[in-house]
């Protein structure tokens, strides 16, 4: 996907649609729009349809519903019931970068209460568990990505301190 650092936000959702089409393939303009609205406070393309909404508000609901796997002690999307995903959706300290009030829209631009757009999305997962990874394999990936991170920000501090001490 495009989600990468070589990809500005604002070209996240667009991007993967100019290299799909430059790979050959014949990308319907419905399906590229739906991926530039998934993204779409960075990309500014609305989402407008039932398949837009879906996509934009599915994005943060499996985020949420991986968080919830990733503390259970299995790890498997398997062993993870929709009530529970409910519950760490009310947990505004778990999940932190959950877009709640985006999934809450599963109503209005759904037609779906929150309790059956967990259920079904959840389900869908579930069903596809083996084609979407392992779970604690993300786990890992996050993990990674979370030290590198921290790496980052200690060698800008540190940077930043030779700078202050430079200019004494």
């Amino acid at each position: 996907g495009d989600y990468c650092e070589d990809v500005p936000m604002e070209k996240q959702g667009v991007q993967i649609a100019q290299w799909t089409r430059e790979k050959g393939y014949d990308l319907p303009e419905n399906v590229a729009h739906a991926m530039a609205a998934h993204n779409w406070h960075a990309t500014k393309t609305e989402p407008n349809n039932l398949m837009d909404w879906s996509l934009f508000l599915g994005d943060s609901l499996t985020g949420l519903i991986v968080a919830s796997t990733l503390i259970l002690p299995s790890k498997k999307l398997a062993d993870l019931t929709a009530e529970s995903v409910l519950k760490r959706f009310k947990e505004k300290s778990f999940a932190k970068g959950t877009r709640r009030e985006d999934i809450l829209m599963s109503e209005e631009k759904l037609g779906l209460s929150l309790t059956e757009f967990v259920t079904m999305t959840l389900k869908a997962m579930q069903k596809i568990a083996q084609e979407i990874g392992r779970v604690d394999l993300i786990a890992d990936d996050i993990t990674k990505i979370t030290t590198k991170f921290q790496q980052k920000t200690e060698e800008k501090k540190t940077y930043k301190t030779m700078e202050v001490k430079v200019h004494e």
